[in-house]
């Protein structure tokens, strides 16, 4: 129900600001998609004394709507460009150096453009980019590097902003039914601890 209510304050808040077509699509498709390398995002778990005891679990999947933006205003370098809509429920560990360690799982809504380099058909080399926001549980410990201290559980809200460089492969395995393949590498810059995180993923995806 969060999430449902996240999704349309998100869609008030961008509707002064986009075409009509944006939101009644044309030429729309649906995806439902999962990360193949999840651990490969997490953050190394420390030696700690006790020994730590974080969830090293992680996941990420997600549904998603796309279709064509209704202009390009990159024309002559971008064969296409695309809208999408994602709700997407990730687990991961992250762990600021000398801080913190933690197991989060949240869920988001964001919102994003893919520009496509060499195809009109949604495949091939993408650059892109997303926005939204995310609500997240976590527990862990903070630790000073060696020394472990008390262990905690939070929730809050966060946004998200960040960049994408992707590759999308498309196989066709049935009548009307593509399966939707995409290595990805994300790029988000960390605004409290002034850091560049780098998601590398591999997504697979059936496409309704």
């Amino acid at each position: 129900m969060k999430a449902l209510l996240i999704l349309l304050a998100f869609l008030l808040l961008n509707i002064n600001n986009a075409n009509a077509s944006d939101f009644v699509p044309a030429d729309f498709e649906f995806t439902l998609e999962f990360n193949i390398i999840p651990t490969q995002s997490n953050d190394d778990i420390p030696n700690t004394s006790p020994p730590a005891n974080v969830d090293d679990g992680a996941y990420m999947f997600g549904a998603t709507v796309q279709w064509p933006a209704s202009t390009n205003a990159f024309s002559g370098l971008v064969k296409s460009v695309e809208n999408y809509y994602q709700l997407f429920f990730a687990k991961g560990v992250l762990n600021v150096e000398d801080d913190y360690v933690e197991s989060v799982t949240e869920t988001a809504i964001i919102y994003g453009k893919k520009y496509y380099l060499q195809s009109t058909e949604r495949k091939g080399l993408a650059l892109g980019w997303y926005a939204g926001f995310s609500m997240w549980d976590s527990d862990g410990f903070d630790y000073d590097g060696s020394i472990r201290f008390a262990p905690y559980s939070e929730s809050g809200f966060s946004a998200l902003v960040a960049g994408e460089l992707r590759y999308d492969q498309r196989l066709r395995i049935g009548e009307n039914q593509d399966l939707l393949i995409y290595p990805s590498i994300g790029f988000s810059f960390d605004k409290d601890f002034a850091e560049l995180k780098i998601i590398p993923r591999i997504m697979v995806g059936l496409i309704f």
